[in-house]
């Protein structure tokens, strides 16, 4: 559910964990809490609202124009 970038370390060879450690970096960077919104902006696929949401109990929308994402 991403597309772009990941944050990759030395122990990290999978992609999917490279791309979790990129939400992970981004939440904290955030200081992303329980109870506080998130919104995203032309957010592609979801995945930074989904992690945000499943591993920081942060609601959220997103928005974007593409129908597919979207769906």
């Amino acid at each position: 559910m991403t597309y772009s970038c990941a944050y990759w370390g030395e122990e990290l060879r999978e992609l999917e964990a490279a791309q979790a450690a990129k939400y992970e970096y981004i939440c904290r960077k955030l200081h992303l809490a329980a109870g506080r919104p998130h919104g995203r902006l032309r957010c592609g696929w979801g995945g930074m609202l989904a992690y945000a949401g499943s591993e920081y109990g942060v609601g959220g929308v997103g928005y974007t124009l593409s129908t597919e994402q979207a769906a």
